[in-house]
């Protein structure tokens, strides 16, 4: 009963809060200073989520964040990702996300005036041209969250990392932050509606600076093998050609 509840409860606010709170922000964006303001909507329509999926969050940082511009860099397993993070991320963040979430009236208006970065990703040049817009997220202040997966896990098992986000970091000189996500699969899996409420774990690793003329294939297993730790998972290092495209994040 408690399922079907959330079920509901998490399916009439995904459709009409995010109408609602979009055009909150169309509305609202304009007062200064705008990006506290995008912050606090994003913040409030992801505890929206949560609260109508019964989701609670524990987030837990090996060091303290803030102050500072990061490239965070998590694993993905559910649509429950997203308002987890963006309640618990400790400094003004900004996500690439797919081109078709910019199309739902009001909602993309908001993700485009909140300045998120729509990104087509079996489309090399949307793919560098949302890294560019990226880019300008940072110069300007704010941070970046990647899913370098691409996509969300079905079995919860870490996949191949593509080295976009990296390649952002490394050319911006910014920090990454690996990411652990534990529980957000059991609350909501991949091509599900059904919404089971839980208990989701966000644990914040240490800022990893990328050094060096240019990225290294073993840079990037590092850091995900450092996302795997955090996520509480063992990984087996993949290749995959599409890890050479400098546009993936």
């Amino acid at each position: 009963m408690i399922t079907i509840l959330a079920t509901v409860a998490a399916t009439l606010y995904l459709v009409i809060g995010s109408v609602v709170i979009g055009a909150a922000v169309v509305l609202t964006f304009w007062i200064p200073p705008r990006t506290a303001v995008a912050t606090f909507w994003a913040r409030f329509w992801s505890l929206g989520v949560l609260y109508s999926s019964g989701v609670r969050v524990r987030p837990t940082f090996e060091t303290e964040l803030g102050g500072g511009r990061y490239v965070f860099v998590a694993n993905h397993q559910s649509l429950i990702d997203i308002p987890a993070l963006l309640t618990t991320l400790p400094v003004p963040t900004r996500f690439l996300a797919k081109r078709s979430l910019f199309r739902v009236p009001f909602f993309g208006q908001a993700l485009r005036a909140a300045g998120f970065v729509p990104v087509d990703r079996g489309d090399r040049t949307s793919a560098l041209q949302a890294l560019s817009q990226a880019a300008n997220q940072l110069r300007g202040g704010c941070s970046i969250l990647v899913f370098p997966e691409e996509t969300r896990s079905p079995d919860g098992r870490l996949l191949p990392f593509k080295r976009g986000g990296f390649w952002l970091a490394m050319k911006e000189q910014v920090p990454v932050v690996p990411v652990g996500i534990r529980g957000t699969r059991k609350v909501r899996a991949k091509s599900s509606w059904v919404v089971r409420p839980g208990v989701v774990e966000l644990h914040y690793g240490r800022p990893i600076s990328l050094v060096g003329p240019r990225l290294e294939r073993r840079v990037v297993e590092e850091v995900r093998a450092e996302v795997a730790r955090l996520a509480g998972e063992q990984t087996i290092a993949l290749k995959s050609p599409r890890d050479q495209t400098p546009g993936g994040s």
